[in-house]
């Protein structure tokens, strides 16, 4: 196998990463993506009241840390399925094998050290707060049943308090910031740019 190489995509809620992650790996072409959703304690049960999915210890550090460093290394992982419409981790994984480009993506992916360490590229999208809440409410409604008051009260009283904790910091880690709203073309053109200097800097 190749050298194996990491980028990393973090952002808030709702900026893009998965969709930039997806036509990223179209265009690197040996790629795969470790969404860090995956990777959420299991919740089932606990009263809405009292949940808190929008701090980094909601997900399994050890875990996420575990698998990287194993496609880093050239072996397969069994990732977790994580279901958000009950909060559950369920008894099924998805099996990811190694590739010479593995792109990490998630609201904290360049918040851990230990994940920080292992990134070779690290980009940060950020967006407008309205915009970032309309695509959170079609998507919460369509993807995970949740009511649109349900959103905006989690929006306000969770989502955005915690970004501004433990996301917007961490712009300064990042080798690029990027508009989530430019089209995607755009965006993966820079960061294709940022990557290739990146490698060939590496030789």
């Amino acid at each position: 196998m190749k050298s194996i190489r990491v980028i990393g995509l973090a952002g808030g809620s709702c900026t893009g990463k998965s969709t930039v992650a997806r036509a990223l790996s179209d265009c690197l072409g040996e790629a795969v993506v470790l969404s860090l959703d995956a990777y959420y304690r299991d919740a089932s049960g606990v009263a809405d009241s009292k949940l808190d999915v929008d701090t980094p210890g909601a997900l399994e550090l050890p875990l996420i840390v575990s698998h990287l460093t194993a496609l880093r290394s050239g072996r397969t992982i069994q990732q977790p399925i994580y279901d958000f419409a009950t909060h559950a981790r369920t008894c099924r994984t998805r099996r990811i094998a190694a590739a010479p480009w593995i792109i990490v993506e998630g609201l904290y992916t360049l918040y851990w050290t230990d994940v920080r360490a292992m990134l070779d590229v690290s980009i940060l999208l950020r967006i407008d707060p309205d915009v970032a809440l309309a695509r959170r409410l079609d998507r919460d409604e369509a993807e995970r049943g949740y009511s649109r008051e349900r959103t905006r009260r989690l929006m306000v009283e969770k989502v955005n308090p915690r970004r501004k904790i433990y996301v917007d910091p961490t712009e300064k880690y990042a080798d690029l910031i990027v508009d989530g709203q430019c089209p995607v073309d755009d965006l993966i053109r820079r960061i294709r740019a940022v990557v290739e200097r990146r490698a060939g800097s590496d030789e």
